[in-house]
């Protein structure tokens, strides 16, 4: 009978995906290098969003067998510690699509209303009300979602998360 693996979930950013095979589950709500190796002591998984993996970490974790970085990148994990040991590290780049699709329509609406640049004329304290403000504006206000088409290009994960319509003054999103 294989034995039970130990996953520990070291940063608790969003909950871990459910798993399919028998286990015991740690989850803290974050990890310092300093608390990574007593916490990685006995895990056969550890699953990190942004919490450091690093050398002293893995070499204290004689049973360790994977690393799932649930986020895009692996950058805070100690891959040549890694590598020495034969563990292996995979990550999770399809993760946060939906709020990187949300994020790209923040900015889109941010710069189509000329956020920063109204919001810094309305910090000086001085410019609002006296002309400046309406030189923003050349050409007239931003047109409104039923005046424009925003087009997506590419249709991997980011692209299906991003698919929009507009009906009349309807904008229909799945973001």
């Amino acid at each position: 009978m294989a034995s039970l693996h130990h996953v520990v979930y070291l940063d608790n950013w969003v909950d871990p995906p459910p798993l399919n095979f028998e286990h015991r589950l740690t989850k803290y709500d974050s990890t310092t290098p300093e608390q990574l190796p007593s916490r990685l002591r006995d895990a056969t998984i550890a699953i990190c969003s942004s919490a450091r993996i690093t050398r002293a970490g893995i070499e204290a974790a004689s049973n360790l067998q994977l690393i799932a970085c649930n986020s895009t990148g692996t950058d805070q994990v100690d891959k040549v510690a890694l590598r020495e040991r034969g563990i292996t590290l995979c990550h999770v780049p399809a993760q946060n699509t939906d709020s990187v699709a949300e994020h790209a329509f923040a900015l889109y609406y941010a710069l189509r209303r000329r956020i920063m640049p109204l919001h810094e004329l309305t910090m000086d304290g001085v410019s609002w009300g006296k002309g400046p403000a309406f030189r923003l504006f050349e050409g007239g206000p931003p047109r409104t979602n039923a005046e424009e088409c925003l087009v997506v290009v590419g249709y991997g994960a980011l692209g299906e998360c991003c698919q929009v319509e507009t009906r009349g003054d309807m904008v229909l999103t799945n973001v």
